[in-house]
């Protein structure tokens, strides 16, 4: 007969409740990243911002993305750069075509973004971000690696593919940073970054506050 004053739990129900706990933490992630990408293009005039949009949009193409799910951010896209829209229909319109996970699998990342690049002839350039909730580490699927690798900075081209690794604050509601892994192939390739190719794991260091 059980002691008195001791609690058991069903087989399964921690592995359940933590599971969604990962998934909640997860989704709170891509929602600041989101959020991040949808202030970045929101403080944009409107001709650069049409440009930035276009210019996401079109990064797809270039990486052979189609199906269905490719034609509905397109559809998105041109919603978003509709005219005469109000600050509200825009952010709401920005988060529809930003946020590519919402409705689809099979990217092989999360979100769509605007990397601000004074150098760049449109002041930045599309990217495609995998968001983890990690300060430090995180795990990284095969399927999420050969994306990476097909997105990854060539002789001709910028790489199109980051992870951004949001860090949780216990304390707020806000997240503590978010990490921009810019191109993870190339940074595992130079051991600013480890991968476990077993375990599926990457570490890498994070930066010092301040």
């Amino acid at each position: 007969m059980p002691s008195k004053g001791r609690k058991f739990v069903a087989l399964g129900t921690v592995s359940v409740e933590v599971e969604w706990r990962k998934k909640q933490i997860g989704n709170e992630a891509e929602s600041w990243a989101v959020t991040a990408m949808t202030k970045t293009l929101l403080d944009l005039d409107n001709a650069t911002r049409r440009r930035a949009i276009e210019a996401i949009d079109s990064m797809l193409d270039s990486y052979g993305f189609t199906g269905t799910a490719t034609e509905r951010v397109h559809g998105f896209a041109r919603a978003a750069t509709e005219a005469d829209l109000d600050q509200e229909d825009v952010i709401d319109r920005l988060t529809e075509f930003l946020h590519v996970s919402a409705f689809a699998d099979g990217f092989g990342f999360d979100v769509l973004g605007w990397i601000l690049d004074d150098s760049e002839p449109d002041g930045g350039y599309p990217i495609a971000l995998e968001v983890k909730a990690a300060a430090g580490s995180f795990f990284f699927s095969s399927g999420e690696w050969d994306r990476a690798e097909r997105m990854r900075a060539t002789d001709a081209s910028r790489a199109a593919y980051a992870v951004l690794a949001v860090r949780r604050d216990p304390g707020s509601a806000a997240p503590a940073a978010m990490d921009l892994l810019i191109d993870p192939v190339q940074l595992c390739m130079d051991g600013k970054i480890d991968r476990d190719v077993d375990t599926y794991r990457m570490r890498y260091t994070v930066p010092k506050e301040g």
